[in-house]
């Protein structure tokens, strides 16, 4: 097409720039080649300060969770209640503040996971603390988490936040199955019923401008009836599981074929993907006989296929493939150096992953790292310093140091910015 005008010339570079996937910073460096070198320094340098504050913050966390568990049986009923869920009340509050000033926004999705996973805590804490021990453990679960879910379903209402969805129907879905546990219903019928209901809701969230979960609701339902199936059949004979999965598999395929020019529903790649990934996985133990490489390796090869899918047709399903397979190589790391004189390679993987996630600007690549530098710390903290006080003192030290160190290096970025 001959370009004759500006205006068809925006249109064509839009058209371009949406094809493969362009930022304004790479049309710039390609008009302005000269501050190349000078932005990817700058990048280089932005990604290696992001890097030192979200450890110092990591060691911080740990350590004050690592020290209150030291002194926990030292701590009277009320300032355990106060430790646990004091926190998750302040995060609320903050997170409240927050939304309502533009400047601080971006702050209110952390302090709202933190809240979410403090609050149900410190309740959990305050009922073991303050009324007598129950014979179904499962009854409070479900009252917290059905509590939890209400003041989640409260916020949406009044904010309409995606995260305050997906925390609404992680809560409720749980609470849920641990009333039917309560109510002694069979655990893999109702997987299944449950995850139904999670395929309707699904299709109903599909079309609001809360579908960006899509994905995540259909790899965690999918998850569920697939477990829910292997119960409810695994009595009338194995084979019979492996047939339906097989079926699924093959069907997956075939519909993946006729929509390889269409953007294809999430759920025909999960059915190709994650019932070959279990089946692998017992193969590869098999054939390798050794604990930890099955899982790395397809870890591994799952996280470059994640990797190419992120600029195809399926690049929504990336952020979920990055969970399961990052969740692979980690737990393939630890079965594979655990517990050997090599062990202090975990928390190079755990850092080297985190570096990953913030070159390609994945949260839940940053999440899947940092909960992994979570359970290496706590490993470490078992294995060598289980009772030396001064372990959780200095891992709350050294992140102080090192979010001090970020601090600074952002503001001797910006004067180095501002001089001519």
């Amino acid at each position: 097409m001959l370009i004759q005008s500006r205006d068809q010339a925006l249109r064509e570079i839009s058209r371009l720039a949406e094809k493969h996937n362009l930022g304004l910073d790479d049309i710039a460096a390609a008009i302005t080649p000269g501050t190349s070198t000078a932005k990817a320094e700058r990048n280089i340098g932005q990604i290696v300060i992001r890097i030192l504050s979200y450890i110092g913050g990591l060691m911080v966390f740990a350590g004050l969770g690592i020290y209150t568990e030291m002194e926990w049986k030292n701590l009277s009923s009320l300032a355990r209640v106060i430790i646990t869920l004091g926190p998750g009340l302040v995060g609320l509050v903050m997170m409240l503040a927050c939304l309502k000033d533009a400047r601080f926004e971006k702050a209110s999705t952390p302090l709202l996971l933190i809240s979410a996973l403090l609050q149900p805590t410190g309740l959990l804490v305050f009922l073991h603390e303050y009324f007598p021990p129950s014979p179904h453990p499962e009854l409070a679960l479900a009252l917290v988490f059905l509590t939890m879910a209400a003041q989640q379903a409260i916020l949406l209402q009044k904010f309409g936040r995606t995260l305050m969805l997906l925390l609404a129907i992680g809560f409720g879905f749980s609470g849920v199955g641990d009333l039917l546990y309560w109510l002694r219903a069979d655990m893999a019928f109702s997987s299944v019923v449950l995850s139904f209901a999670g395929f309707c809701l699904t299709q109903a969230i599909s079309v609001s401008r809360h579908r960006a979960l899509v994905p995540w609701l259909y790899f965690a339902f999918g998850c569920g009836l697939i477990s829910g199936l292997y119960g409810v059949l695994s009595p009338l004979g194995p084979n019979i599981f492996y047939v339906i999965i097989g079926g699924a598999l093959a069907l997956s395929v075939v519909t993946e074929s006729l929509r390889v020019f269409t953007v294809s529903r999430p759920v025909t790649l999960f059915f190709a993907v994650v019932p070959y990934l279990f089946f692998t996985l017992g193969a590869l133990d098999r054939f390798l006989g050794a604990d930890g490489i099955d899982a790395l390796l397809i870890g591994l090869a799952g996280f470059a296929v994640a990797y190419g899918l992120r600029e195809g047709l399926q690049q929504k399903l990336t952020p979920v493939l990055y969970l399961v397979f990052g969740g692979l190589m980690n737990a393939g790391m630890y079965d594979l150096v655990a517990k050997t004189p090599f062990d202090v390679l975990l928390v190079g993987f755990g850092a080297g992953l985190m570096y990953v996630s913030v070159v390609l600007g994945s949260r839940m690549l940053l999440a899947v790292s940092v909960i992994s530098l979570l359970g290496y710390l706590t490993y470490f903290t078992d294995r060598y310093f289980a009772h030396v006080v001064g372990w959780p003192v200095a891992l709350i030290v050294l992140g102080l140091i090192l979010m001090l160190i970020s601090v600074y290096a952002v503001k001797l970025g910006q004067k180095i910015t501002k001089t001519p």
